[in-house]
């Protein structure tokens, strides 16, 4: 991913508030790659789970397949994403298949999992606005409304991916290196709903909690 770089607690703290667990070194993963173990660290410290659409293994679940570290698979699917057993900050493989050998994907393994929870935070988020077959036009009124931070290339969910970022608000659009785009633009705070409406139109499909305002 090339981004403006911000620190997963950074990302985290900005989007769900302070955290609400203390800190506990007592705990804290050892699993051979120091980026996974100060993912761990950092994530337990919210209750809520902070990758939703698909499962991010727990520290004891990890294992290594065809020489690579699996640390997430597809909640409904036979995708996985993997890492080297050891390092620092290594780069990222995925498969779609257990016989299918592992494909590079991101050259290091933080800016794959910065891009992976703004993908995540905004599938999750209370508050959005989405157009599953966006156009030129809808990309060039949220570019207006909304920086973009970074984009990266993948092959799951889509091969070419935009993220957004404006006060309390993510966006993605998401395209197959067509003229179409699946847009979705989120947030958790109400008040910044305004930045959705700036960019969907009526058209757009809405989500918003469900209950009494």
């Amino acid at each position: 991913m090339s981004a403006q770089h911000t620190s997963i607690e950074q990302w985290f703290t900005w989007w769900y508030g302070p955290p609400d667990q203390p800190t506990d070194d007592s705990s804290a993963a050892t699993t051979g790659v120091a980026v996974l173990d100060a993912w761990y660290a950092t994530s337990r410290r919210w209750t809520l789970p902070v990758i939703d659409q698909n499962r991010f293994l727990a520290p004891e679940e990890l294992r290594v397949e065809s020489g690579r570290l699996v640390f997430m698979e597809e909640q409904f699917g036979d995708w996985a994403w993997a890492t080297d057993p050891q390092g620092g900050d290594p780069p990222v493989y995925d498969r779609s298949d257990d016989d299918e050998p592992w494909q590079p994907l991101s050259p290091h393994l933080s800016e794959f999992l910065e891009a992976y929870w703004m993908f995540e935070a905004v599938l999750s988020a209370p508050f959005a606005a989405s157009r599953a077959r966006g156009t030129a036009q809808d990309i060039d009124r949220l570019r207006f409304q909304m920086p973009c931070v970074g984009s990266a290339r993948w092959r799951w969910p889509a091969t070419s991916l935009q993220f957004f970022r404006r006060d309390r608000t993510l966006a993605i659009a998401m395209s197959d290196d067509d003229d179409l785009f699946s847009i979705t633009v989120a947030t958790t705070s109400p008040a910044d709903q305004r930045i959705i409406d700036a960019v969907a139109e009526p058209s757009w499909s809405r989500k918003q909690p469900s209950g009494p305002a």
